[in-house]
This record gives C-alpha cells, structure tokens and sequence, in this order.
C-alpha cells in the first residue's frame, strides 16, 4: 500500500494540497504583477503630466523674456526721446 491516505480517481490529498497551494502562489504573484503594473500605469501618466507643464512653462519663459527685452528697449528709446526734447535747442549762428 502507497503512504497517501485517501485516493479518488487518481488524485491524493496531498496532491491535492500541493495543486492549492501552487494556484495560491501563482495568485498571488498574478495579482502583485497586475497592482506593480498599474502603480507603473499611473505614476507614468503623472509623470508626462508634469513633463507637459515643464514644456509650456519654458515656452511661456522665453516668450516672458522676449516681451520684457521688448519693453526694455521701449523703454530706451522713449528716455532717448524724454532727453531729447528736454534739452534746449542748440543756438544756431546767425552770420
């Protein structure tokens, strides 16, 4: 006689509780691999959230910079012109 207490159709209790346990490993694993997957999913979705921020950010930094140049070159040009009509005329020589 075999050392495994109750066959039914070929199949032992302990097979039995091996195949369960393997079922419960691989489960397990399944299910840790699909919560890693979607941990992955979303933060990759955050992620290119934020890259698209940085890219209308540095677009909006250079166009920032661009306008303050062309005040600041207004602005030269209007103290150009301030200083000008404020100096008296030059005296021209009569002969």
């Amino acid at each position: 006689m075999t050392h495994e207490p109750y066959k039914e159709n070929g199949i032992s209790i302990l097979l039995l509780k091996k195949i369960l346990f393997i079922m419960g490993i691989v489960f397990l694993l399944s299910f840790v691999k699909i919560y890693i997957s979607s941990q992955i999913y979303y933060t990759s979705k955050i992620v290119n959230d934020l890259q698209q921020d940085v890219t209308v950010l540095r677009a909006e930094k250079k166009m920032l910079e661009h306008n303050i140049e062309a005040l600041r070159f207004k602005t030269e040009v209007v103290d150009v012109e301030i200083k000008s009509s404020l100096e008296p005329p030059l005296a021209v020589k009569a002969n």
